[in-house]
């Protein structure tokens, strides 16, 4: 009877008690383990147990005789195999190509896309809540694929909605209705995103997570300002062939930053139009609008920190504006600046372009 074979590792009915014994007790010596009361063995069985929990590394002995404890690994081996479930899953062809297309996530080699980064966020955000409700009627490796799954078809269904939101003419997304709800007078004639920020369940996109890592400031964050600048540079070309801008505004930044994003971008992003000149002024304490959660207070802060450098007179030259901003957020620092520059150019064509913005309005982006 007490050798009777269970579970997936083929451990007997005395084995799996020795491994619950220390599951219980926690590290424990052989002493312990036989005076707990809870395996009814003697100790010559108990170390041919223990050896062969340890042949199937499912606990380790730690210290050196006559010092020696042994503890439980089986949560570290049921993790590796939980993963390995995950990486089996084996994505439709229309899921396969949305998710190389669109998602991507951080590793150690940078960014990665497709099937691997899908099954990388399945495991860090989804798979400690699956095992918590687990469904008693289909085996763990079914539950798991059939989750991630069913999480591949609703990533699917909320990209083709963000592809539903973009504009004919420009490819971009328009967030203008969006803005014309918030803001009155509505002071931009139009509001465009290259990408959101993050979308719901699945956070970052690749477009957010590259904001985010070249906004860090320092020199480790140019290979993604690079990235960004060579990405956006395509982006500004094609808007230029539909609009037709005569000047652009580059949004400072709210902190200062040994490396800005918006300095460099406005470098590296060659569309020879010229630049409106807008400046940040540091108060004694310095507050970024991410960090205001009120929009009348976003929108105070931002009238009050962005100066326009240029004279009235070289403004007058321009007619076509566009503003362009890492992050849009609530707006409120596009649409203050656009309030500047009317009233110099009350007629102008004024809009804003963000490499990234909210997906649900316009709220705030906090963590860039």
């Amino acid at each position: 009877m007490g050798y009777r074979f269970l579970g997936p590792d083929g451990l007997t009915d005395a084995q799996l008690k020795v491994l619950q014994a220390l599951k219980v007790l926690g590290p424990s010596s052989p002493s312990q383990l036989l005076k707990s009361g809870l395996l009814g063995i003697g100790q010559a069985m108990l170390h041919r147990h223990l050896i062969r929990l340890l042949e199937l590394k499912l606990i380790q002995k730690v210290g050196i005789a006559p010092k020696v404890y042994y503890q439980v690994l089986r949560e570290q081996k049921e993790s590796q195999r939980e993963e390995i479930y995950v990486d089996d899953w084996i994505p439709s062809p229309a899921q396969g190509q949305t998710l190389q297309k669109f998602f991507a996530v951080e590793s150690s080699a940078g960014l990665i896309h497709g099937k691997e980064a899908f099954c990388q966020w399945f495991k860090n955000k989804q798979l400690a809540s699956l095992l918590k409700s687990r469904s008693k009627s289909l085996s763990l490796k079914d539950q798991i694929l059939q989750n991630i799954g069913v999480l591949a078809n609703r990533f699917f269904d909320v990209r083709q909605e963000v592809e539903v939101s973009r504009d004919n003419t420009t490819g971009l997304i328009n967030g203008t209705e969006r803005y014309k709800n918030i803001f009155e007078p509505a002071l931009l004639n139009h509001v465009w995103y290259c990408d959101f920020y993050a979308l719901p369940q699945f956070g970052k996109t690749e477009s957010g997570l590259l904001v985010q890592k070249a906004k860090v400031g320092d020199p480790k964050c140019m290979p993604f300002v690079l990235e960004l600048a060579s990405r956006l540079e395509s982006t500004l070309q094609l808007l230029q062939c539909v609009q037709n801008f005569d000047a652009f505004v580059w949004v400072p930044h709210s902190l200062p930053r040994s490396v800005g994003l918006q300095d460099v971008l406005a470098k590296k992003v060659m569309l020879n139009v010229p630049r409106i000149q807008v400046s940040k002024i540091f108060q004694d304490s310095v507050i970024p609008q991410k960090s205001l959660a009120d929009l009348n207070l976003r929108i105070q802060n931002a009238t009050l920190t962005n100066h326009i450098s240029a004279s009235s007179q070289s403004l007058r030259r321009h007619q076509k504006i566009l503003i362009i901003d890492d992050a849009i957020g609530s707006n409120a620092t596009a649409h203050c600046i656009a309030q500047k520059l009317r009233i110099i150019l009350p007629n102008a064509y004024i809009c804003a372009l963000g490499i990234v913005g909210s997906y649900k309005g316009f709220e705030a982006i906090r963590d860039v």
